[in-house]
């Protein structure tokens, strides 16, 4: 299993911080330097995220293209070695090597059609969403389908060809968010899968992304929703809470 390390060039510090917590990885650690999205020029961006806008999504900030741009990047990195599978981590995450380790052996039971989150969900409101089932009450869970568009953040993974393969197909059709798990994986024979082994700091004041996501949010809020909009978000909202009263008689449990 190849681990690569996902950090601007400029993200010494990040990188020192991160071979202080993992001291026995880093030896075995590629660094891919990110794309910092700020600095793509205009027509580079809005490239980018006109595909994007023409399915209907929302517009991606700099931050998001040029995390999709980096994670691109290291899958296709995965795919030009002999690896079977690949750590994929950001230059935030917490933990030690013990994890690492511990995901290694897990590597080791997977699949070749599965892709394991290897935590980082702390802190999200739609954690709630996340449900699955575990072997013999052993790691990992294995998530319904139902959860996958609720999985979110791309700080660490573990990623087989075929996921790979899927997702930079997805990506050079229309770029999209790089932790758009749902659509790349759901109606597929790809398995996703989660072990709450390792940590995104639940302070969010230093992550470029997460604070450009929160701006967009707030101003998508500002807008005034139509009585249709508000009619169709009650439908949604109850259809789903069937579907989770579904998921718990199959046995699903939240993942935690």
């Amino acid at each position: 299993m190849t681990i690569y390390l996902v950090s601007l060039d400029k993200d010494t510090a990040r990188r020192d911080v991160f071979r202080e917590r993992f001291p026995e990885t880093w030896p075995h650690t590629v660094h891919l330097s990110a794309v910092d999205g700020r600095k793509l020029d205009a027509g580079s961006y809005f490239k980018y995220v006109t595909a994007s806008l023409r399915e209907g999504r929302g517009l991606m900030s700099p931050a998001e293209v040029g995390c999709s741009l980096s994670h691109i990047a290291a899958l296709e990195a995965f795919l030009a070695s002999d690896a079977r599978h690949a750590l994929v981590l950001e230059d935030d995450i917490l933990g030690n090597d013990m994890d690492i380790q511990h995901l290694a052996d897990l590597a080791e039971r997977l699949d070749d059609n599965d892709i394991l989150i290897c935590g980082g969900q702390e802190g999200l409101s739609h954690r709630k969403y996340q449900f699955g089932k575990r072997n013999n009450s052993q790691e990992p869970y294995i998530l319904a389908p139902f959860s996958y568009r609720y999985m979110f953040r791309t700080c660490c993974y573990i990623v087989g060809r075929p996921a790979a393969e899927r997702i930079i197909a997805t990506q050079k059709r229309a770029l999209r968010v790089a932790d758009d798990w749902g659509a790349f994986f759901s109606n597929t024979s790809i398995r996703m899968l989660l072990s709450n082994t390792l940590a995104h700091p639940e302070d969010l004041s230093t992550s470029l992304i997460e604070a450009e996501r929160i701006d967009m949010s707030q101003s998508r809020e500002k807008k005034t929703r139509s009585l249709t909009d508000r009619v169709r978000n009650r439908a949604s909202r109850i259809a789903r809470k069937i579907r989770i009263l579904r998921l718990l008689l199959q046995g699903y449990r939240p993942a935690r």
